[in-house]
């Protein structure tokens, strides 16, 4: 047994008990008195089907309050509403929470455009299948926990406010323009496939949901967006790019960032930590505080006549959002100035470089035009063959030189040989044949080997003097060869063209 004053205070605190409304009593075990004297505009009392309502018993009970034990939502929307039967919801006028609205009495599930089963007592699971042409739906003031619209292709409007929903699926739902899901324990909602004709959205008091506002990006037509105690978090720049929007409240939530980004559109913004002292959107709120740290806030009046939703924004918001936005210029302006500068001279510097190699490219063509008219005289100018007839040249002239240090080497090697026995002559020779090898360790250790030999009759210097006359020699064949190569190539391009 649960002792039910106490189970009272614990879930219904005494400085909130003379604005509610509506009482709900969903605890198996309650049993006893309840005193209400401090429920003053108290209208209803719902319970739960899990509660034994003849163990229960009131005190100080406003009149005008109406005790009602609560059914299956499900069971009972089909049992008055029926599958392929018509409504057998009373034909009368309803009155609820101030708000008036005729039932739907002799029509079937396709022929229904708008749904009101407010205030109901409905608790659990209800899915909404089978209304084809619905066009609104309210469900508000119940008890339900899941609540399914998907398929439902030409719903416009769903107020699905103050039950306790966890789930709320909302697929396929292209037409859908306003969203009332405040007041109730969602902890995720799957808004992915809403098209943007949705301009309502009020999710605010579910203080379990958490994600961030990118979900929204997309949303294109969205004017009014409630957020306040809620778990959303991040940055506001996720909404840049939503021009329409009015209506922004963010209060008691974890969006700590961006309101620079905000889209000047919005004219009614409100953010507070009333609920939450250490909810992250207290940064943007000490942006917007006076000199004292405190913000100024009006009041507008949203809503129908029945129903009238106050709403508190911030006063000025408008001039505050443009002074918020220079600011930010500023900021950001002055964070990037030396970055800014600094490429700035990095550009002025290569194009100091550009300019320099542009210069140097006009005296290289230049001096080639003129190269070209000195070895090509009267001859269009033509790289190839400009070329192709230096290479000439410079083979003609390698030629005599190569004649010349192949002789000088042949004299050397003749003298040294003087100096020499027979085998040492033949040793000499094996030297020099090892010094046109290309380089490698064995080539080192051959030559050290010879000159072991060599040494007891030629010093050092003197093989170090034939070594490199013959790699001169060595060095003009190459030279030679592969110029020689490079104008066979030529020959054969130019012939080609």
């Amino acid at each position: 047994m649960v002792n039910t004053q106490q189970w009272l205070d614990a879930n219904y605190p005494k400085e909130e008990r003379d604005r509610i409304l509506l009482l709900y009593l969903n605890e198996p075990n309650l049993e006893g008195e309840l005193d209400l004297a401090d429920f003053t505009k108290l209208e209803r009392i719902d319970v739960s089907q899990t509660a034994e309502e003849n163990k229960i018993s009131f005190k100080n009970k406003p009149e005008e309050a109406e005790v009602k034990k609560c059914v299956d939502a499900q069971k009972w929307l089909d049992e008055w509403y029926p599958k392929g039967e018509k409504c057998k919801d009373e034909d009368k006028i309803w009155e609820n929470n101030g708000r008036r609205y005729k039932t739907n009495f002799g029509k079937t599930r396709s022929q229904i455009t708008e749904l009101s089963i407010i205030g109901r007592g409905l608790e659990g699971s209800l899915d909404i299948s089978g209304f084809e042409n619905l066009e609104k739906l309210d469900c508000s003031y119940n008890h339900l926990t899941s609540l399914n619209v998907s398929n439902l292709e030409k719903l416009k409007d769903i107020n699905c406010q103050k039950n306790k929903l966890t789930n709320l699926q909302l697929k396929n739902c292209p037409k859908l323009d306003s969203l009332l899901a405040f007041d109730n324990d969602l902890t995720e909602l799957d808004i992915s496939s809403l098209e943007d004709k949705v301009t309502y959205i009020y999710l605010n008091d579910n203080p379990q949901l958490k994600d961030d506002l990118s979900v929204f990006r997309s949303l294109k037509n969205l004017g009014v967006l409630w957020l306040n105690n809620t778990a959303f978090g991040g940055s506001i720049e996720t909404l840049q790019n939503l021009d329409k929007l009015e209506c922004l409240s963010i209060a008691d939530t974890d969006i700590d960032s961006g309101l620079e980004y905000l889209p000047n559109s919005v004219g009614y913004f409100y953010c507070s930590t009333d609920k939450k002292k250490d909810a992250k959107c207290q940064a943007i709120y000490n942006l917007l505080t006076n000199e004292q740290g405190e913000i100024e806030f009006d009041e507008m009046t949203l809503g129908e006549e029945f129903e009238k939703i106050k709403f508190k924004y911030v006063s000025g918001f408008e001039e505050k959002l443009q002074v918020i936005k220079n600011k930010a210029k500023e900021r950001l302006y002055c964070l990037f100035k030396d970055e800014l500068q600094t490429k700035e001279r990095q550009i002025a510097e290569q194009s100091n470089k550009v300019q320099e190699l542009t210069e140097e490219l006009h005296l290289s063509q230049s001096q080639i035009q003129q190269l070209s008219n000195l070895v090509l005289p009267d001859q269009v100018y033509d790289f190839s063959t400009l070329e192709r007839e230096i290479k000439k040249l410079k083979t003609n002239e390698l030629i005599p030189s190569l004649q010349n240090k192949k002789q000088e080497l042949e004299q050397l090697i003749a003298n040294t040989k003087i100096q020499l026995s027979e085998e040492l002559e033949q040793i000499l020779e094996l030297y020099c044949q090892v010094l046109n090898e290309e380089d490698s360790a064995l080539k080192e250790g051959k030559l050290m080997a010879y000159q072991t030999i060599l040494q007891g009759k030629l010093s050092k210097e003197e093989l170090q003097v034939l070594a490199t006359k013959q790699t001169e020699v060595s060095q003009l064949e190459k030279q030679l060869n592969n110029l020689q190569n490079d104008n066979q190539q030529l020959e054969a391009k130019i012939i080609q063209v």
